[in-house]
C-alpha cells in the first residue's frame, strides 16, 4: 500500500491564518488600549512643587514656603508633614510658634495643606513670615531664614484622578517619588 499523501484544504489554511490574524488583533487592541490610558493618565498628571521664597524690598522681608501644581491636573493633597529638627511636628501652626520666640516683631501666615485639591498651575502659600524694616530687621531676619532652611522640613503625598499617588519634599529639585498610596507617617 503506497503512503497516501494528506492534502491541506483550503478550509485548514483560511482557519490558521484566522487564528493568527486574530491574535495579532488582539494583541494590537491590547497595545492600544495601554497606550491610551498612559496618554490620559499624563493629560491629568499632577507634579507638585514645595520651595522656599524670600522676598525683600523697601517695606521689610518675607519668607515662605509655596507650593505649587505646575503639573497639568488637580493634585489631591492626602498628606503633608512638617518637620523641625528632623521630627514631624502637629503642622504650620506649631512651627510658627516654634519660631515665634518674640525676639522679633514678625507677623506670620500658616496653611494647612492635607485635604487640599491645587489645580494645575495654582499655588498656595503654606506658611510666610514676614518683617517689616527696622534697625535690626537684617540680622533677624537672616537668623529666621537660617532656621527654616536647616531645620524645617516637608513632606506632601498628593494623588491625581486616577488614583496614581507620588510624594515629594521641600525643595526636591527631581521628580515625585512615585508610591503605591498616601499613609500618614506617625508623628515619633
Amino acid at each position: 500500500m503506497a503512503a497516501e499523501k494528506k492534502r491541506i484544504s483550503f478550509e485548514t489554511i483560511a482557519s490558521v491564518v484566522a487564528v493568527i490574524v486574530g491574535v495579532a488583533a488582539v494583541f494590537i487592541a491590547w497595545d492600544e488600549a495601554r497606550s491610551v490610558r498612559k496618554q490620559q493618565a499624563s493629560s491629568v498628571l499632577p507634579v507638585l512643587e514645595i520651595r522656599t521664597i524670600n522676598i525683600n524690598n523697601e517695606e521689610g522681608s518675607v519668607s515662605s514656603i509655596m507650593v505649587e501644581n505646575v503639573g497639568v491636573g488637580p493634585a489631591f493633597v492626602e498628606r503633608a508633614d512638617i518637620i523641625w529638627n528632623g521630627e514631624i511636628i502637629g503642622g504650620t501652626e506649631d512651627l510658627r510658634q516654634i519660631l515665634d520666640d518674640g525676639s522679633a516683631p514678625f507677623g506670620f501666615w500658616t496653611a494647612r495643606l492635607d485635604g487640599e485639591i491645587l489645580a494645575g498651575g495654582e499655588e498656595y502659600n503654606l506658611f510666610s513670615a514676614t518683617l517689616g524694616t527696622s534697625p535690626d530687621s537684617n540680622e533677624q531676619t537672616s537668623v529666621l531664614r537660617r532656621k527654616l532652611y536647616s531645620n524645617v522640613g516637608v513632606v506632601a503625598c498628593f494623588c491625581s484622578v486616577y488614583e496614581d499617588c507620588w510624594e515629594t519634599t521641600l525643595n526636591k529639585r527631581y521628580r515625585p517619588e512615585r508610591v503605591k498610596y498616601c499613609r500618614r507617617k506617625d508623628a515619633s
